[in-house]
């Protein structure tokens, strides 16, 4: 046993340097944090007799294998943390006896298997990250055995385009972060099918004007900052309904065709190069709370807040409110 360790401290045991699990150290506790130590593999029937633990946190370690029948018969384990390792792959049937596991955090793991292919029992699943991994080319569609799944974060990595089937089945998905990656495609149905998504965040990826078309969204908040959108066509916009529609941080100089979904009450198009006579037309547009642009133009409208944001990111950041122009409502 490490020197380090005091053995009278049971149920916190991070920063402890531990090398190996040791099992007189985790008996009857429901909660296993064993984070930021110097653990490098996870050995076959390492949580063996701990029928009722329910969260195993391993982040923050060196961790770089994993046996099979390492989870075996966990069967109230609910959340599980791997993240902050460097794990390249898992044997196949890993989770299998983890029937009610919710909650698995793979962030910065280089995993380049896609999570589906290891998480082919668990059913119960309700918050995967996957971000920070290796996962590269198409979202393979392994994903569709977990219908439970509410929120999904697959952000920082190297993922290509999005198919038709690679989201199906996941009916109850709330949360969709696929952010930082480099996207340039999304094929025609690839969320319609997504009927509980709420936030669709694809923010950082490689996305032109012809891709819009192909999003079909009704939910909260859509953001595609960070793309390369160099004009918009608010026709192009037929199947979007959403509260919030980010298109900050783009190459935008030109919008036409003001035609707009109802339900939208606020528009960030900051940090564009916007003409003036767009910055006119968007003030022209009804029923938005709020819009934040580019141009240092101050336009009287009805019920509308006319957002100036300098280009500089900097200065948008620590002068949003100081810019801010409230205009006059009847």
């Amino acid at each position: 046993m490490p020197a380090c360790i005091n053995t009278n401290e049971y149920t916190e045991l991070s920063y402890k340097c531990l090398e190996i699990i040791i099992l007189k150290l985790l008996r009857n506790h429901q909660t296993k944090d064993m984070s930021s130590n110097k653990l490098k593999i996870i050995e076959k029937d390492a949580f063996k007799g701990l029928w009722s633990i329910q969260t195993i946190d391993l982040s923050r370690n060196m961790i770089r294998d994993i046996e099979a029948r390492a989870f075996k018969n966990l069967t109230q384990l609910s959340t599980l943390d791997f993240s902050d390792n460097n794990i390249n792959k898992v044997p196949h049937g890993l989770f299998e006896s983890l029937q009610s596991l919710e909650n698995l955090d793979l962030t910065n793991t280089n995993f380049s298997t896609a999570p589906g292919d290891i998480l082919l029992n668990a059913a119960n699943l309700q918050i995967l990250n996957g971000g920070g991994c290796s996962l590269s080319r198409p979202l393979p569609n392994s994903l569709r055995n977990m219908k439970d799944l509410i929120k999904l974060n697959l952000c920082v990595n190297e993922l290509s385009s999005i198919q038709n089937d690679s989201l199906l089945g996941l009916e109850n998905l709330k949360e969709l972060s696929l952010e930082t990656n480099s996207i340039h495609h999304i094929a025609p149905a690839a969320f319609n099918h997504l009927a509980s998504l709420e936030i669709l965040l694809l923010n950082g990826n490689l996305l032109e004007m012809d891709e819009l078309y192909s999003i079909q969204f009704d939910g909260k908040n859509l953001t595609l900052s960070n793309n390369k959108f160099t004009e918009i066509n608010f026709k192009q916009f037929p199947n979007i309904k959403t509260a919030f529609l980010d298109l900050s941080w783009n190459y935008i100089t030109h919008v036409r065709n003001f035609v707009f979904m109802p339900s939208l009450n606020k528009l960030d198009i900051s940090a564009n190069r916007l003409d003036s006579n767009s910055v006119l037309n968007l003030a022209n547009l009804t029923g938005l709370e709020t819009i934040y642009h580019t141009l240092g133009t101050s336009t009287q409208v009805t019920s509308l807040c006319l957002v100036d944001i300098p280009y500089s990111y900097t200065e948008a950041k620590s002068t949003r409110t100081q810019y801010r122009t409230y205009v006059e409502k009847n």
